[in-house]
């Protein structure tokens, strides 16, 4: 059965710390000058991740620890964790469920402002869950091999990867929405997409152009264009890019091809990132190489293009929404706003891919 996520907080206050813990045994055991937070594991039965997160206070907004090193993996079974701290803030420990250990939350809310390319925006989404990555090759063949053995799936593309840690490209927009009614089905879920109004035909096959969506399902889905570019702006408003901290763009934060074509785009290496470029195409990167944005998503601007669900506005019926540009394009693709880019469902190419997203009230 499915659960959702559980926490337990730790605050730290001038007076000392303050602790409250939550559901059951998880909880913060101790927190000592040294820095370290100690936490007891749940022992109920399911196999957890756990991550700490700190905010500025006990609302929020409560941010991963460390990038990837807040997460701490496969520690179930020895009743503890622990991390190091040196941020005087307040600190939670988050207990992830499997179906949402590769996952983050996004609030719900607005994000409104003004682009520096694409003038004043406004958007507004119910807090749903994202895929912390793009989906890599090693997660795609789990669940495309589980579906075509055992649940008569049938993919366009078998999916492309330059490694298991990279995302997989090669597959087209209907593959990506097959793949996440596979991904709900080997969980347990309600699959999202159909092949007939009454929502009892599961879509597992060929190229349907408009699927039946069941809004009442708790399965995966692909993100809709408001909801990847309320996500790819990490809770900042008004900027280009997904780090909030600035306008510009380097390799060092992001794997495209760089441009003096953009003012913006100050990276002092020029063309495809110098690492990965090894002249055997794709040159993506492995995902998390570089850094999250506020909601802790990796990769919002390059390395791979993704699938996004909605129509490109005035090419309804020909062509799906790509959104956070790739290893191939620059940097002006890699803007938050950048919604111009389309293609065909049908198309496979080795700079698209994708991530996938849970509604609110799914976890």
């Amino acid at each position: 059965m499915r659960t959702g996520f559980r926490y337990a907080v730790i605050v730290c206050a001038t007076a000392g710390l303050l602790g409250v813990a939550r559901a059951g045994d998880l909880a913060i055991t101790s927190f000592g000058g040294n820095g370290q937070l100690v936490f007891n594991t749940l022992n109920d039965g399911t196999n957890y991740d756990y991550r700490v997160e700190w905010a500025p206070s006990p609302a929020g907004p409560w941010r991963c620890f460390d990038g990837a090193a807040g997460l701490l993996q496969s520690i179930a079974s020895a009743g503890s964790g622990s991390i190091t701290s040196s941020v005087p803030m307040c600190y939670r420990v988050v207990a992830l469920p499997p179906h949402l250990s590769g996952m983050v939350r996004v609030p719900g809310g607005t994000n409104a402002g003004r682009d520096p390319d694409s003038g004043t925006y406004s958007l507004t989404v119910e807090e749903f869950y994202m895929d912390r990555y793009e989906v890599t090759k090693t997660q795609w063949d789990e669940v495309y091999t589980w579906s075509t053995d055992k649940y008569s799936y049938s993919y366009d593309n078998a999916g492309g990867g330059k490694s298991k840690g990279h995302p997989v490209q090669m597959v087209n927009w209907y593959d990506c929405v097959k793949w996440c009614n596979a991904r709900s089905e080997k969980n347990g879920f309600t699959p999202v997409y159909y092949t007939d109004a009454a929502m009892t035909q599961v879509y597992k096959a060929g190229q349907v152009l408009e699927p039946y969506v069941k809004a009442s399902a708790n399965g995966y889905r692909l993100p809709t264009d408001t909801e990847w570019e309320y996500a790819a702006r990490g809770g900042v408003s008004g900027r280009r890019f997904p780090w909030g901290d600035g306008d510009t763009i380097q390799h060092v934060r992001a794997n495209y091809s760089s441009s003096s074509a953009y003012s913006y785009d100050t990276s002092p290496t020029r063309g495809y990132h110098p690492t990965y470029n090894d002249v055997i195409t794709p040159y993506t990167s492995l995902a998390g190489s570089f850094a999250p944005n506020g909601y802790g998503l990796y990769d919002m601007a390059g390395n791979v293009w993704e699938w996004c669900y909605g129509w490109c506005p005035g090419y309804e019926g020909t062509y799906r929404v790509l959104r956070g540009g790739g290893w191939l394009t620059n940097a002006r693709s890699c803007g938050s706003a950048f919604d111009h880019e389309s293609r065909s469902p049908g198309n496979a190419y080795s700079y698209l891919g994708f991530r996938a997203v849970l509604s609110q009230g799914q976890r």
